[in-house]
């Protein structure tokens, strides 16, 4: 999954970049189809008085404009059905082929729904604006009149780049527990490629809103890889409450789905009536610290420790090290690190944590010396491992450029 949305940011990342750049995306109201007909008809009628100056050439999604003789332009076009209704011309100035194009098309289409646009220098414009304005009796909108449709094209261009780079952070860079990256792929990913296909960049508020409400929102991808298996144990459940094998697994699921809550009181019920077994003190651990009850989950793995030290390679050293970050107890923190890092020499996570932890405790030099040391453990460790390690890796790395 880190690598599919490695590949999705790298390719999305260069072309919200120029997209920001060229300002390429113009939201507008699509014409309707009668006035579309209705400025069709009107380019025909232009076309066929000034033959001397244009050609046309209509499509069922936009209208192609050339200018011919002296007054020769690149095409140009305006308004298209899929939403973009702007002129643009390349590189020429305000001329009369220009102008009669945007006196036909303003007959059709309000300042509002049509923009106007040009690859030309700022006296180009100055010099098409009066020549505009003076047919018109007033002055042309768009991105060199510096007018809100500028702004919002600007503004809308570059939220593209800011989402993609979000996506960077949530999913490679910021540490939490259990990986969050399926979920942000789908929620940030979705709205900002529907917004670009539909042309509606409303669609990106959706973004902000699967921040705020993730702990309520679905996981598509998980909902649909989970959706038989959670069915087929809910139904185990059911029909032996004595199960405690399906609820141990029911609640994995939930865990695994980001829903603390709900695997809490599975592992309990489980734990009744399997009360020595390591791993439901472990699982119930990881749904208090995941449930936000961070005293309640130290002293849920301080359990699995006294049971087995090395249960799945000292993991229950590193989840209660969570909880006493949580807890701001850093001096308890980092002995837990410590001892962790000698049960488990190949983990990149332990090392970093041990160096925010430092950090908080004001020893910058051993934050930058456990930085350091995270580098070194991926840089040696197999490739399988690295691919597993890798966002722990680029934060290490970042933490130890910054101290």
């Amino acid at each position: 999954m880190r690598a599919i949305a490695a590949g999705a940011v790298a390719f999305l990342w260069a072309a919200a970049a120029w997209a920001g750049y060229s300002h390429y995306w113009r939201w507008h109201e699509p014409p309707d189809e009668a006035t579309l007909r209705l400025a069709l008809a009107d380019m025909r009628r232009l076309a066929e008085a000034r033959r001397d100056i244009l050609e046309i050439a209509a499509g069922e999604r936009d209208i192609t404009v050339n200018g011919l003789g002296e007054a020769a332009h690149e095409p140009f076009v305006f308004p298209g059905r899929a939403g973009f209704n702007f002129v643009k011309t390349n590189g020429k100035p305000y001329d009369e082929v220009v102008v009669a194009c945007l006196v036909a098309a303003q007959a059709r289409f309000p300042a509002r729904t049509l923009e106007v646009t040009s690859d030309g220098g700022p006296e180009e414009w100055a010099e098409g604006r009066a020549l505009y304005a003076s047919v018109l009796g007033r002055a042309p909108g768009g991105a060199a009149a510096g007018g809100a449709a500028a702004r919002w094209a600007a503004m809308t261009g570059y939220l593209y780049p800011l989402v993609i780079a979000l996506l960077f952070y949530l999913v490679v860079l910021r540490p939490g527990g259990r990986s969050w990256s399926s979920y942000y792929v789908f929620w940030l990913l979705v709205p900002a490629l529907a917004s670009f296909v539909l042309a509606f960049p409303a669609l990106l508020l959706a973004v902000p809103a699967a921040l705020v409400f993730r702990r309520w929102l679905p996981d598509p991808w998980l909902a649909l890889r989970y959706a038989r298996r959670v069915r087929s144990l809910e139904a185990d459940v059911r029909a032996n409450p004595a199960n405690a094998s399906a609820r141990r697994d029911l609640a994995v699921i939930w865990l695994d789905k980001r829903r603390p809550r709900r695997a809490l009181p599975l592992v309990e019920e489980a734990q009744r009536r399997e009360p020595d077994s390591v791993e439901l003190h472990y699982l119930r651990g990881a749904a208090l610290l995941g449930s936000r009850r961070y005293e309640e989950a130290v002293d849920a793995f301080l359990e699995v420790l006294r049971r087995e030290p090395r249960f799945r390679y000292g993991d229950a050293y590193l989840r209660a090290t969570d909880a006493l970050m949580a807890l701001a107890r850093w001096e308890q923190a980092e002995e837990g690190l410590e001892t962790y890092l000698e049960v488990n020499r190949s983990s990149v996570e332990g090392p970093y944590k041990l160096g925010l932890v430092r950090r908080a405790r004001g020893d910058p030099a051993g934050a930058h010396r456990a930085f350091r040391q995270a580098a070194e453990i991926y840089r040696a460790s197999p490739s399988f491992h690295r691919r597993r390690q890798l966002g722990w890796y680029l934060r290490a790395r970042l933490r130890a450029m910054a101290s």
